[in-house]
């Protein structure tokens, strides 16, 4: 993209230097630099789309995938407007420690592997949410009980977004 856009910037430029040419000719030209710039831009930016909304709409369709994978997430995900992404993120973190504190250890373990795999594959934005909404928030009202039985269940990789967020292992928090 920056190459296609410096390409354009030089051939404006070229087309300004060019005194001799006639305004049907530079506009002829410029058209040309606009048609040859897009060959080389994702459609979504050459039609004006913009990177945050493009990283919003992964990101309500990385959610959908954890609503249909996950139904049991809706409820507490309804409580937020459809809007705030990053509160349904937390809500799903927060379905993970309602498990482990009711000792549902099966389910929570599914979402667990889910987000450890997901992490894997992830693009920048799912990897951003799944560290600042998901792990970060993990635990965050977890009982004594539930921290003990949940996060030796946590996998290494969210393990280590957990710890570089916290500096520690989750506590009870009064």
């Amino acid at each position: 993209m920056v190459v296609a856009q410096s390409l354009l910037e030089n051939r404006f430029k070229v087309c300004l230097t060019r005194r001799s040419r006639t305004d049907k000719q530079q506009l002829a030209f410029a058209r040309s630099s606009l048609i040859l710039a897009n060959n080389f831009l994702p459609l979504s930016v050459a039609l004006g789309a913009s990177e945050k909304s493009m990283v919003k709409s992964e990101i309500r369709q990385f959610l959908k995938e954890i609503r249909t994978k996950f139904p049991d997430v809706v409820s507490l995900m309804e409580k937020h407007e459809k809007w705030a992404l990053t509160f349904l993120m937390e809500e799903f973190a927060n379905l993970t420690t309602i498990l482990f504190n009711q000792g549902n250890l099966e389910e929570a373990l599914e979402q667990l592997q889910y987000m450890s795999e997901k992490l894997d594959t992830a693009s920048k934005a799912e990897f951003d949410y799944i560290d600042v909404y998901y792990a970060e928030h993990l635990f965050w009202k977890g009982t004594k009980e539930g921290i003990e039985r949940g996060w030796p269940l946590v996998p290494d990789n969210l393990k280590k977004l957990y710890l570089g967020f916290h500096g520690k292992a989750p506590r009870v928090v009064v």
